[in-house]
């Protein structure tokens, strides 16, 4: 095993949360912990806390506020230590990939999987956390595996696709990574194959089972929030052509 890459993640992980410490978090992720602190204590989802985004995000918040309670630290630094865990596993798995599948020397696999690491940081700097993110972090597996083409077991494609499509369910337009991954390989092959992928598949299966979960335990979303959605987001009213545009 690569010990001196984990003793340098683990390095890289702890001066990154050296770094954040403490500091003031992003609208979008504070209110996130405050709307999760108080589903945690009791309230509900889409009746006494209303968003008009889909439930995903507060359950990703869950660690943050967990790890909060458990070290007695505040709620933004949980939420750096969360999101700093999640960015060391993806980071250590996605090292593996580049070692095993990417056709690279010792030292240019090393400087790859840093410049990932600050590629996941920096420009992240005052958007810690937030939903797109968070989304990269997830879809890093996935996408570095793309990018390497090796052969790979079928366990392999569904795992990382699994990981990636829970980013990609945080915001429904995220999908559209999935497709552009989809029309590159089309072309690339000359057939319409790719459309079903077992990466296509997963994502799909993902998709759906979220929808069936949201309907069944958070249905209020769907009889209140959506509704209200429409009627706010006027772009979902206006002909097909500009909402794509």
């Amino acid at each position: 095993k690569d010990w001196r890459g984990m003793a340098l993640c683990v390095a890289m992980a702890f001066l990154t949360l050296a770094l954040f410490w403490d500091r003031s978090i992003n609208h979008d992720t504070a209110w996130y912990l405050v709307a999760t602190r108080e589903w945690v204590g009791g309230a509900e989802l889409y009746t006494d806390l209303i968003e008009v985004n889909p439930p995903l995000n507060f359950y990703f918040t869950l660690p943050a506020i967990g790890l909060s309670n458990i070290l007695q630290i505040s709620d933004k630094n949980g939420e750096y230590l969360a999101v700093l865990l999640l960015l060391f596993a993806i980071v250590n798995w996605s090292r593996c990939i580049i070692r095993e599948e990417f056709n690279l020397d010792a030292r240019r696999a090393t400087v790859l999987w840093i410049a990932i690491f600050a590629a996941l940081v920096i420009p992240a700097m005052h958007e810690f956390g937030q939903r797109e993110h968070i989304l990269v972090i997830l879809a890093l597996p996935w996408l570095l595996g793309e990018a390497a083409r090796a052969p790979v077991t079928r366990t392999q494609q569904i795992t990382r696709a699994t990981v990636a499509a829970l980013g990609i369910c945080l915001k429904p337009h995220f999908i559209l990574i999935a497709l552009a991954i989809s029309a590159l390989n089309i072309v690339r092959q000359r057939s319409l194959l790719p459309i079903f992928s077992v990466a296509n598949l997963t994502f799909l299966a993902v998709g759906a089972g979220y929808v069936a979960y949201v309907a069944v335990m958070h249905p209020a979303y769907f009889d209140d929030i959506v509704p209200m959605a429409r009627e706010i987001y006027g772009a979902y009213q206006a002909p097909l052509g500009i909402v794509l545009l």
